[in-house]
């Protein structure tokens, strides 16, 4: 049970960070689109160091229990190493910018298409609301690795505007799926306390996710 709400707040811990650097990345692009190359450069791989180093320890400070079987350590070192390189040569990055960011944005599309089938499966109420807003992030995402605007101008300032809704759908996806899984925590109390009485005809340990809004 322990491990279960460990995780649970590792989920929502990553969730938020990651919500809160596209907003913060997507309101740099909007601030300044004709110099935010160079700045979003700096600024991509300062997040991506902080939330590397931030992964690891997590990673080293988790219980073993919740530790074995996750890809805390690959992910941060992963993430640590291509941050330090973008502030090594941002040049790099800056020459993929927009492309780099439009498949970020499809590839959380894909993840939150998971996430509303998953809720589908267990019969959540939420899951068309994250339905929709998947394939929502999807299509901008596409629009963006295709690029059709005629300036570069425009096309960073579109950008960012994606990358701030996507956050914040990320944030709001993040609520949803905490309050589900709360709802499992707590018929799986439940489910330990019916344990502990006499059988009853007639009774049934099971989790409503109707409720969850």
């Amino acid at each position: 049970m322990d491990e279960f709400k460990k995780i649970g707040k590792s989920f929502v811990r990553n969730s938020v960070f990651a919500g809160l650097a596209l907003i913060l990345l997507g309101v740099l692009f909007v601030v300044f689109p004709e110099s935010s190359g160079t700045i979003i450069c700096y600024a991509t791989g300062a997040v991506l160091c902080i939330w590397g180093i931030v992964q690891l320890i997590s990673y080293f400070a988790a219980d073993n229990a919740v530790a074995f079987g996750s890809f805390g350590l690959v992910q941060g070192a992963a993430l640590a190493i291509i941050g330090i390189g973008i502030l090594i040569r941002p040049e790099f990055l800056k020459s993929v910018l927009t492309l780099a960011f439009g498949l970020i944005v499809v590839t959380d599309a894909v993840l939150k298409l998971q996430y509303a089938i998953d809720l589908m499966r267990i019969k959540a109420s939420g899951w068309l609301a994250v339905l929709i807003m998947a394939i929502a992030m999807l299509v901008l995402g596409v629009i963006v690795v295709l690029n059709p605007f005629a300036t570069a101008a425009v096309l960073t300032i579109f950008v960012g505007i994606v990358l701030i809704v996507d956050g914040i759908s990320d944030l709001a996806t993040t609520v949803y799926i905490s309050r589900c899984v709360k709802a499992v925590k707590k018929a799986i109390h439940n489910a330990m306390d019916f344990d502990e009485k006499p059988e009853e005809p007639g009774n049934v340990v099971d989790v409503d996710y109707k409720d969850v809004k």
